[in-house]
Formats: structure tokens, C-alpha cells, sequence
């Protein structure tokens, strides 16, 4: 599978995350610096997150959308909810799983 069709189509395991860490805050705070594939992969992140409802949209911006290349590590997160780490782990994945399948239509689960 070629890069580019990772854009649009079904997203392999982890692609989601790949991009949530390394241009989700850079598409909202620093948009001039994407060059034209990076613009591409920022849309078709933003029409997946449109699939999340409100609280799941919650979870990955506490854990994803951030300066740095890395994610906030579970535990934190999972503080933050005061939830057992591997409960809110379940969750997580279970979170990016719903961005992998692409549809046709967003905002439509």
C-alpha cells in the first residue's frame, strides 16, 4: 500500500495515531508550514474526527493534541478521567478503531 492511499480509503492500525501525534496541533497552530500531502492527511484527519462524538473527541485531544511529538501516556490520561489505566486504555483503542474505516459521509456512525 502506497502512502497516498492512506489518505482516503481505510486506515491501517495505528495510521490514526501516527497522524494525531505528529499534525493534528501543527494543522491548528502552525497550518502555513504543512506542505500539500501534509494539508491532505490534516482534512482526512479532521473528516475522521467528525465521526467522534463529543466525549470521544475529548479523550484524544487530551492524549493527542499536543506541541511535542509524543502523547500524554495513559496513566495520565486515565487520571484524568479517574479511571483504572487499563479500562481507559480499552477505550482509547476502541476510539481510534472508529477512525480507521473511512465513510463516505461524516458525522454519520
Amino acid at each position: 500500500m502506497m502512502e497516498d492511499d492512506l489518505i482516503v480509503g481505510d486506515w491501517p492500525n495505528r495510521f490514526a495515531v501516527r497522524l494525531m501525534v505528529r499534525l493534528w496541533w501543527r494543522a491548528e497552530h502552525d497550518f502555513s508550514s504543512l506542505d500539500e500531502y501534509a494539508m491532505k492527511q490534516a482534512k482526512q484527519l479532521y473528516y475522521r474526527l467528525s465521526y467522534l462524538n463529543d466525549d470521544e473527541l475529548e479523550l484524544l485531544r487530551l492524549k493527542y493534541f499536543r506541541r511535542e511529538n509524543h502523547p500524554l501516556g495513559d496513566a495520565v490520561v486515565a487520571e484524568h478521567y479517574q479511571m483504572p489505566c487499563k479500562e481507559f486504555r480499552v477505550w482509547r483503542l476502541a476510539v481510534v478503531e472508529k477512525l480507521e474505516p473511512y465513510r463516505s459521509n461524516p458525522n454519520r456512525i
